[in-house]
């Protein structure tokens, strides 16, 4: 198999992006920081160039027309041509000038003269070629200061008058300002690696810290991986990050790692939930198994009872004891049956079922099958209905009766109550059944719905009177069937259930 790319992480990425910012903005800035001050320095240079500009023309024109002798203003001097002599590189023109200004006249296109200020002040005669003659012809007089390459010389601002028909070029070289700038341009150079480099430092410093939770959440992860989540739930981690690693973090990476936690959590409950269910299951299955192995046992033993006989009379209570375990075993067997479909949500019948009328019908039972007991009904003078499956709900307040009946002395009073409330906005049938008997003990008010569930632990025999612990199981099914609850009040004395159902839609109005 080939193996995966590595991809680059957030922190070399967010490191590369700032350091390319850096450099990008370092770029941007040592480039306009040299523009503008090439344009700086070049107009310091046009301010002395128009200086030495002038006093070169004042020189020339002392010498050309002062030192002319009797000549007059055009005779004598410098061949008596009647155009300005040509300066004496002898007698300093470089008096006042600055180390390597040019001088140049022409005439003509022609370069007559061209001299350059030297070290000691002295002016020293160049000759120029072809190339930067021409570079100076083409400077036009009276125009702003260009720039011109004069070969060997260098690069020079140059100025150009007229004076007389003669053209006078006065220029200062740009070297000066080339090694300016160059200063300027390596500092700022060397400047913006420096910050680049620091940056690219604390970039990924503050990145590595900041995301080191999610270092945490990756090695949760890959352990929640590794758990054989098969079995119990108490392998799960805990909290992802650590307060310390917390401090540190953003607000994104916190989110990410409260996620997590979140999730561990949700996923922590739903293994617990479901360890419990399987709890019960197991449950189940042994209590189930038990209730069936007994009365089977029974049926067997006076099954070879009665084929062991040859009497009738001997068969007779063998017959009688296999009717009542195998009637005990089809109650059973009915009871785990509604419980599956019940959990299978597979729905009731829905009609219209009076309840007031249902109340009194087994009020009746009660008497006839408790009559040691008190019994009673508070019901609202006007009917009341509910949508449901009328033989479920029978079954549901005949349970509850019974287990009244059972579960308290003789003389113990219990009193039916139905009633009609509404809760936000939303209507609302309650049936309770109170009875002042010694009520529910306290270890079994959490799971007395609970299947199997019974106040004896022991098991039930077959000839006991005790039932199998699911009748409050299956009474709650139907009820939440019923789209209503059956719940377990806190009393001070006896026990308190409330059947509580949802009142028919034109009531709910």
């Amino acid at each position: 198999m080939p193996s995966r790319r590595r991809q680059p992480t957030l922190q070399g990425r967010l490191t590369a992006a700032l350091v390319v910012l850096v450099l990008l903005v370092t770029g941007v800035t040592g480039m306009t920081t040299a523009l503008v001050l090439r344009a700086s320095l070049l107009s310091q240079l046009d301010s002395q160039l128009a200086d030495a500009g002038g006093r070169y023309s004042a020189e020339v024109d002392r010498r050309g027309t002062g030192d002319a002798g009797d000549n007059g203003p055009h005779g004598g001097g410098a061949g008596g041509s009647g155009r300005p002599s040509a300066v004496d590189p002898d007698r300093g023109l470089g008096r006042g000038q600055s180390v390597g200004t040019l001088g140049v006249i022409l005439s003509g296109g022609q370069v007559v003269q061209a001299s350059v200020v030297g070290r000691d002040g002295a002016t020293t005669t160049v000759d120029l070629d072809a190339a930067s003659a021409a570079a100076l012809a083409a400077v036009r007089p009276g125009s702003d200061p260009a720039s011109v390459d004069l070969g060997a010389l260098g690069d020079y601002r140059v100025r150009a008058v007229t004076d007389d028909g003669a053209t006078q070029v006065t220029g200062l070289p740009l070297a000066t300002v080339g090694a300016v700038l160059r200063r300027v341009v390596l500092g700022e150079l060397a400047l913006g690696l420096l910050a680049a480099a620091a940056g690219g430092v604390m970039t990924a410093l503050v990145v590595r810290r900041g995301l080191r939770p999610l270092q945490d959440v990756t090695t949760t992860a890959l352990r929640i991986t590794e758990l054989p989540l098969a079995g119990s739930a108490g392998g799960l981690p805990g909290p992802v990050t650590s307060p310390g690693s917390a401090r540190g973090s953003t607000a994104e990476v916190s989110r990410v790692s409260g996620a997590v936690d979140a999730m561990v959590d949700h996923v922590r409950a739903a293994l617990q939930v479901r360890d419990a269910e399987e709890e019960r299951r197991r449950r189940f299955m042994a209590d189930a198994s038990h209730e069936l192995r007994t009365p089977l046992a029974v049926v067997q033993a006076h099954t070879e009872q009665a084929l062991r006989s040859g009497r009738a009379d001997g068969v007779r209570p063998s017959l009688e004891r296999i009717a009542v375990a195998s009637d005990r075993m089809g109650h059973l067997v009915e009871d785990l049956l509604l419980l599956a479909h019940l959990d299978a949500g597979r729905p009731l019948a829905s009609e219209p079922v009076p309840l007031s009328q249902l109340v009194l019908e087994e009020l009746v039972d009660a008497r006839a099958a408790g009559p040691d007991h008190a019994w009673e009904a508070d019901l609202p003078e006007e009917p009341v209905d509910v949508d449901g499956d009328a033989q479920r709900l029978h079954q549901v307040v005949a349970g509850l009766l019974t287990n009244a009946r059972r579960h308290t002395p003789a003389g113990t009073t219990v009193t039916m109550t139905v009633r009609e409330v509404a809760v936000e906005g939303r209507g609302w049938v309650e049936l309770d059944i109170a009875d002042d008997g010694p009520g529910v003990p306290a270890d079994l008010r959490e799971r007395v719905f609970e299947r199997f569930t019974r106040a004896d632990s022991a098991r039930t025999t077959v000839g006991s009177t005790g039932g199998s612990g699911l009748g409050l199981a299956i009474a709650r099914g139907i009820a939440v069937a019923h789209g209503g609850d059956l719940l377990l009040l806190p009393a001070a004395q006896g026990a308190v259930f409330r059947l509580r159902l949802p009142a028919p839609a034109a009531a709910s109005l």
